[in-house]
């Protein structure tokens, strides 16, 4: 709880957060990690992982893949939230949800990879932040 964490190079990271600022240099393989309030900034994200699952409660969100990842992404989001995906080889839709919160899901692929077995980048922010995913 308001912690400052800088992490090198991590195969593995799971945990919460409560008034946390989180930056990891590198991730190998998976991610689950939940935070309330100020920010998570992953700066490289190997092309090799598995799974990215993050929950946002007024978190904002920066993850940057290497060039050349594809992946599945799934976004849950508030319609405030600001997100910013790479429009290159990005194959995404938005729809409504409903319910109270008229929260809406954006979905499909980044990147030019047809595999089965995409990795997957699972973010759930029901409030408003900002979430960046860059492709560098």
């Amino acid at each position: 709880r308001r912690d400052n964490y800088k992490i090198g190079q991590v195969n593995v990271l799971s945990g919460a957060g409560d008034f946390t600022k989180l930056r990891v240099s590198t991730l190998q393989r998976e991610m689950n990690f939940s935070n309330k309030y100020y920010s998570l900034v992953v700066e490289d994200i190997n092309t090799q992982f598995s799974l990215v699952n993050v929950v946002s409660d007024l978190t904002d969100v920066e993850l940057r893949f290497a060039k050349g990842s594809s992946f599945n992404l799934d976004v849950t989001h508030h319609p405030d939230v600001y997100l910013t995906v790479p429009t290159l080889n990005s194959k995404l839709q938005t729809k409504e949800l409903g319910g109270e919160e008229k929260l809406l899901l954006t979905y499909g692929t980044l990147g030019t990879s047809t595999s089965e077995n995409q990795p997957k980048v699972k973010i759930l922010a029901e409030r408003k932040c900002y979430i960046n995913i860059i492709q560098k």
